[in-house]
């Protein structure tokens, strides 16, 4: 690792993790951003890019007809309301999520939501989509690429609000839109979040997935139609719990019909059996190790769906080391989002994935490439 990226981990890992780690896990991710929201308005972005952006920042790809910036992104969940994505992006991950976005202002769930389980390298968290309200994001958004030059694609995650009865649902997502579509840029994309546990009843919408997406992209075209914009590429985010192999092989058939291009799996899980497993007591979704080899399976079983079905899939849980990427990617992933491995290993993490990831595409490329006879081979002494 190059002395400065080793540095910026160092500081991390000695410095700032320890002083988060005294704090409860909510404020710690508080006074994450509070930090890194002072450091953007004070335009530190070249000392965040020298301590932390990865020389393999820029080998971009494309994911479901986005143009990620390179294979590892951040997913929604730790930006939830638009206000460090300059940062993130200095740091060089390939799309930044944010969200997730609800119509209305809501306050989520009693506090203390969310926890660390350092021995099991977990959070559970319990937030219940707390946000500042469509028309808000939007506005940051919308600040925010007036001020800063944003190169990585956001990736906008919204939902309901929680009071808002299932037979509603479609209406409450349109609401978001029209607040939200005209801050997406060309390069950017929209989440469906139908796949929270925190929100009663929302993971039950997998049940008439064919129905509701009908009707959400239905109302997507026409706020397209009406406001004179492209529509943005659709990405569906999935639960690993509760579906089977034919379940998550429908998801794919029914996700391309409606025209998503990209599928996220998977959200956390609130398997009892993974609960007592790890001896973690607290009601909510479990991310970090836990869910690593369980999103993994849900992978696999969409693999071939997803391939015949031309939609690509993005592997996102329990990712702490390279060798969690690689195996997401055998898996069927096409890229990656990482999260809780972050506030564990610290942001060196991103460098270090892509580090082997593009080695892997390198050793790929040198065992692809033709033979031609009468090629003179180099041979060393």
């Amino acid at each position: 690792m190059e002395a400065r990226l080793a540095l910026g981990n160092a500081l991390y890992k000695y410095v700032w993790q320890p002083h988060l780690f005294r704090k409860e896990a909510e404020a710690a991710h508080e006074a994450t951003i509070r930090t890194l929201r002072h450091a953007q308005s004070m335009r530190l972005h070249k000392l965040v890019s020298l301590l932390y952006k990865s020389p393999y920042a820029d080998t971009p790809l494309t994911v479901g007809r986005v143009r990620w910036r390179n294979p590892v992104g951040i997913p929604a969940g730790f930006d939830k309301h638009c206000e460090v994505i300059p940062m993130l992006d200095a740091m060089g991950f390939g799309c930044i999520g944010v969200g997730t976005i609800v119509p209305r202002i809501q306050e989520g769930n009693p506090r203390p939501r969310a926890f660390r389980y350092l021995e099991a390298n977990a959070l559970v968290n319990r937030y219940g989509f707390n946000s500042v309200g469509a028309e808000v994001a939007a506005a940051r958004l919308r600040e925010l690429h007036h001020t800063f030059t944003i190169r990585a694609p956001i990736g906008i995650s919204f939902g309901k609000n929680k009071e808002t009865p299932a037979a509603d649902m479609v209406e409450d997502y349109l609401l978001a839109l029209q607040f939200l579509l005209p801050v997406c840029r060309a390069k950017d994309y929209i989440q469906v979040n139908i796949s929270s546990p925190n929100t009663p009843g929302l993971r039950e919408t997998f049940g008439d997935l064919d129905r509701f997406l009908r009707e959400l992209m239905e109302g997507l075209w026409r706020l397209v139609n009406e406001s004179g914009r492209n529509c943005p590429p659709v990405y569906l985010k999935v639960p690993p719990d509760n579906l089977s192999r034919n379940d998550y092989e429908e998801i794919v058939k029914v996700a391309a019909r409606h025209r998503i291009t990209a599928i996220e799996a998977t959200n956390t899980t609130t398997r009892p059996e993974i609960k007592q497993g790890w001896k973690i007591g607290e009601e909510g979704g479990v991310s970090g190790e836990p869910l690593r080899k369980l999103s993994t399976r849900v992978l696999h079983y969409m693999k071939d769906a997803a391939e015949q079905y031309k939609v690509d899939i993005i592997g996102v849980g329990g990712i702490s080391h390279p060798n969690h990427a690689v195996e997401k990617i055998r898996a069927g992933a096409k890229a990656v989002q990482i999260y809780t491995g972050l506030v564990y290993e610290g942001p060196g993490l991103l460098h270090r994935i892509l580090e082997v990831l593009h080695n892997r595409n390198q050793a790929t490329k040198r065992i692809q490439q033709p033979f031609h006879p009468g090629t003179t081979v180099q041979v060393s002494k």
